[in-house]
């Protein structure tokens, strides 16, 4: 009985949040994109807020910048082969009012041979 309570919980806490992806195709084979998680239905439910103040503003922000930018602020090194990666890659918060609410990603211009070598890297080492 326990494991059906705990397993329709999780259900519903999943069933909270909502993504929302947009792919475009361009002419020159390659693709855009912006994937948008929001998780207030999540946080109501849960009385929880997402962990804001484990993040700096920059970190969170209300406009998109891209992983290069914030490395760059950070002082982190880029691998050479990586940069122009990382200069189209953009995350930032999604707020309700003043409150965050989610998290958006944003691609741009992504070849196939892009996402190879983000697989073979693993991914861009990006952690907010």
């Amino acid at each position: 009985m326990k494991r059906i309570i705990l397993t329709l919980i999780a259900l519903f806490g999943l069933c909270s949040c909502s993504t929302e992806l947009r792919i475009t195709f361009h002419k020159d084979a390659t693709f855009s994109f912006i994937s948008e998680t929001d998780t207030e239905k999540l946080l109501d439910f849960t009385g929880e807020s997402l962990p804001i103040d484990k993040f700096s503003p920059d970190e969170i922000s209300k406009t998109w910048v891209s992983l290069y930018e914030r490395y760059q602020r950070k002082g982190k090194t880029i691998p050479k082969d990586s940069i122009d990666l990382y200069k189209r890659f953009f995350n930032k918060g999604v707020y309700k009012k003043d409150k965050l609410i989610g998290v958006a990603l944003r691609g741009e211009h992504l070849s196939q041979k892009d996402l190879i070598d983000l697989d073979k890297k693993g991914s861009t080492g990006y952690s907010a």
